[in-house]
């Protein structure tokens, strides 16, 4: 009997599919924060990963769910399969990025700032879609 992905709530749906993204922030904190690495406590490091992937979600879904329902109303298992796969898509961007900055310059990429290069971009997408839809919406205006 094959598993029916779209009889699923909503809500699960969208948490299944972050589920995925515990691997990449475990990969993160192995890079990027070896401290925590290194202590050997795996409740820790696994403990930090859900609530990052939590946090993550959240704040990629208030920013890309109203972009992306505006788009289109009728489709919302769509939205979140967008969501999961931006949010995905920037992490592993921003891990591969970051190693290889640090591995060229030799400097070394905090967890902290890496955390914050992270979640800031969601706001700077949001707000310049906004600002771009305002654009639009005056001009269609000042035309009539």
């Amino acid at each position: 009997m094959p598993f029916d992905f779209t009889k699923l709530p909503e809500d699960l749906k969208n948490e299944l599919l972050n589920a995925f993204t515990l691997p990449l922030w475990y990969v993160s904190i192995y890079l990027f924060c070896p401290s925590v690495y290194n202590k050997g406590d795996v409740i820790l490091s696994v403990s930090l990963c859900i609530s990052l992937a939590l946090v993550s979600t959240i704040i990629s879904n208030i920013t890309f769910y109203g972009i992306l329902t505006s788009a289109k109303k009728e489709e919302e298992d769509i939205t979140y399969m967008a969501t999961f796969f931006l949010q995905t898509l920037w992490l592993s961007f921003l891990i591969f990025a970051s190693y290889i900055f640090s591995c060229l310059t030799n400097l070394i990429f905090e967890f902290y700032g890496f955390l914050v290069t992270y979640i800031l971009i969601f706001p700077i997408i949001f707000i310049s879609y906004y600002i771009r839809k305002r654009k639009k919406l005056s001009k269609k205006k000042s035309k009539v």
